[in-house]
């Protein structure tokens, strides 16, 4: 009788445990909606997103500065090919009034200053007119070919010529003063005086950030200025406001002098304008 439940007990207990492994080797099932057990997964901070790397940038290209004797091989093969802003600086390196890279050759400066001024280059015109007026490199001087050039040069804008023409013409005021009878001659010259330094003054001069910036709005218009070029003519163009008020502060300069002084003025703006459309840079 004990043997009985001894073996009843042992089967019981074993058919328990067979009965457990079972069910600890079944995949449990989903959990149904509304499950009370937690997702821990809900309390978890959100993944940070995942940074892509730039890629390096490709190292610069390094640009090795000309050097003046580069510039110069530059120049001159532009200047044979019929560039006028090149034959003009190709005038300069062979008067060397900027720079000594060439020897002094007063007739291939003037050669190649000719060029560029028959193509409407207001600064070969001016530094021709110096030539003509020093006699360097002619036969000798020639004074009148020498104001026909700066007048030119002044029509077509050059700032260094518009003044020089007002101080030109204050020059002969003074001279006719002392000429018995000249009154009428000494008022048309004061009067041309004060009429080119306003057109002078004009801010006509395409602003640059830097000596050296040349603008797209300064190249489409011409030919475009030097460094050394552009700093002159805005000089020029700050002092002719002196020199128009100067002439202003002049005790002879009467109430119609004045008037007809700024009727010059306007004239002589509107004759530089159409000058200029007629001979534009080539």
């Amino acid at each position: 009788m004990l043997i009985d439940m001894s073996r009843l007990l042992y089967f019981t207990l074993l058919s328990s445990l067979l009965a457990c492994a079972s069910l600890a080797q079944t995949p449990q099932a989903p959990q149904k909606k509304g499950s009370m057990v937690l997702d821990i997964n809900k309390f978890l901070p959100p993944p940070e997103p995942k940074v892509e790397t730039p890629p390096k940038p490709a190292p610069e290209k390094i640009i090795e500065e000309e050097t003046p004797q580069q510039r110069f091989r530059r120049i001159k093969e532009q200047a044979e090919s019929g560039v006028a802003q090149s034959q003009y600086e190709l005038g300069l390196f062979y008067a060397q009034d900027f720079e000594r890279l060439v020897p002094l050759d007063y007739f291939e400066a003037i050669a190649w200053l000719q060029k560029a001024a028959d193509k409407n280059h207001r600064m070969a015109h001016l530094h021709l007119s110096r030539f003509y007026e020093s006699g360097r490199g002619m036969q000798s001087k020639n004074p009148d070919e020498a104001i026909k050039r700066r007048h030119a040069s002044a029509l077509l804008g050059c700032k260094q010529s518009q003044r020089w023409m007002t101080q030109h013409h204050l020059a002969a005021f003074h001279r006719s003063k002392t000429i018995a009878g000249a009154t009428g001659e000494e008022e048309a010259h004061l009067i041309e005086a004060y009429a080119w330094a306003c057109v002078t003054a004009e801010k006509t001069l395409v602003p640059r950030d830097g000596l050296n910036t040349r603008t797209a709005e300064e190249i489409s218009a011409g030919h475009a200025l030097t460094e050394r070029d552009y700093g002159f003519e805005r000089a020029a163009m700050g002092a002719a406001e002196q020199d128009r008020d100067s002439i202003a502060k002049y005790p002879g300069f009467t109430r119609k002098l004045s008037d007809d002084a700024k009727l010059r003025a306007v004239a002589l703006g509107k004759e530089v304008r159409e000058y200029q459309k007629a001979n534009r840079p080539r």
